[in-house]
């Protein structure tokens, strides 16, 4: 009879030493999954930034993006590619911030740091123009966003965005 003690508690013990296994393998996918998504969070905003910092960086690309925010019809076909290379690059990574804010895994400070500079481009006619012609590249919810924001955007003073000091030079 004491065998059957002993197997019973052996048996016991295992199925204890199984569920906190099965507690500490499930702790272990939540935390990869948050280092997963942080360093996906990490990878939007470098791409926003090196997307941002290029228009300071290049004169060229600065004044077209200054006569596209402005105008983007009235830019060449040059210009045009060269404007909407830079806009879809910052587009595409404000995207994957909405989405990432979407699933709750971005900090409110970042989402509402990135929609305030989102909502500051999109106020610009020449960048409503873009949209309006390339929504479609964005995913159905996030350009439900584009929509919204654009369509609650004040009047831009035109000084904000006025390319004075582009010469033809720079172009």
């Amino acid at each position: 009879m004491k065998l059957k003690k002993w197997a019973l508690v052996a048996e016991i013990l295992s199925a204890i030493a199984v569920v906190l296994s099965l507690i500490f393998v499930g702790l272990e996918i939540r935390q990869n999954s948050q280092t997963q998504v942080q360093a996906a969070t990490q990878a939007a905003l470098r791409d926003f930034a090196a997307a941002s910092r290029s228009y300071s960086a290049d004169s060229k690309i600065s004044c077209i993006y200054l006569r596209g925010s402005q105008d983007f019809e009235s830019l060449n076909d040059l210009e045009k590619f060269r404007f909407s290379s830079h806009a879809l690059h910052n587009f595409r990574a404000i995207q994957e911030m909405y989405s990432l804010m979407q699933d709750g895994a971005v900090d409110l400070d970042s989402w509402l740091s990135i929609d305030a500079i989102a909502r500051g481009t999109l106020s610009r006619p020449g960048v409503q123009q873009w949209v309006s012609l390339r929504r479609q590249w964005f995913t159905e919810e996030f350009q439900v966003y584009l929509d919204e924001v654009i369509s609650n955007s004040p009047p831009v003073d035109p000084v904000s965005y006025n390319p004075e000091g582009c010469s033809d030079g720079d172009l």
